[in-house]
């Protein structure tokens, strides 16, 4: 079953999106890359490797190059990573808020 969020439409016109665009292409497109594969919470794996997989399988990126995205976009306060129960999560700043999965409220 295919899976979707919805992007808003405020991302086109998004200083902060701008910004990352502008330090590094890479990390603008794997922004919107992860915004599908989230829970509804706005939650994934965030171990590079995982990052790669479910995000950009495809595409010729290294782990360290999603690293590399990742410290981006965190450093823009876009993502926050932590652990919880022994593993690398990350969280969408506001996914909540501008993105919904299928039967969120």
């Amino acid at each position: 079953m295919s899976r979707w969020a919805r992007l808003h439409d405020g991302v086109s016109t998004s200083l902060d999106f701008a910004a990352i665009c502008r330090e590094d292409d890479r990390a603008g497109l794997l922004f919107l890359l992860l915004l599908p594969q989230c829970d509804v919470y706005g939650i994934m794996a965030a171990h590079p490797a995982l990052v790669k997989a479910a995000t950009c399988p495809l595409l010729p990126w290294t782990t360290e190059d999603v690293e590399d995205c990742l410290g981006i976009l965190e450093s823009h306060g876009m993502i926050l990573r932590y652990q919880a129960e022994g593993h690398d999560l990350l969280w969408v700043v506001n996914f909540g808020t501008t993105n919904r999965h299928p039967g969120s409220a």
